[in-house]
């Protein structure tokens, strides 16, 4: 099943949760909104709250980079990405952010 209608959420309009340190999550597009196939959040991570490597089981990743860098780790291979183009990371890659 795909989204049945327009999801249309302006900048800062989303339901945001943000951590004690300033990091914070703006939910863009809820699962419920595109019958189940993804959710879109915009991420602003401050320096010092990045997450730990870890792995996604079920679920592929897309990320573009605006600022700062991403270390994404696909077995023993690591490749390094700064600003720039989205990319996609399929379940079981193991990503951290620098």
């Amino acid at each position: 099943m795909s989204a049945q209608q327009p999801v249309l959420t302006p900048p800062h309009a989303g339901e945001t949760v943000t951590s004690n340190g300033g990091s914070s999550i703006e939910l863009k597009v809820e699962s419920s909104q595109s019958g189940g196939e993804y959710g879109t959040v915009l991420w602003t991570l401050r320096a010092g709250e990045e997450p730990p490597l870890h792995t996604h089981t079920r679920e592929d990743e897309l990320l573009y980079v605006v600022q700062g860098k991403l270390i994404a780790r696909v077995g023993d291979a690591a490749s390094r990405w700064g600003r720039g183009p989205t990319r996609l990371f399929p379940a079981m890659c193991r990503i951290q952010s620098r």
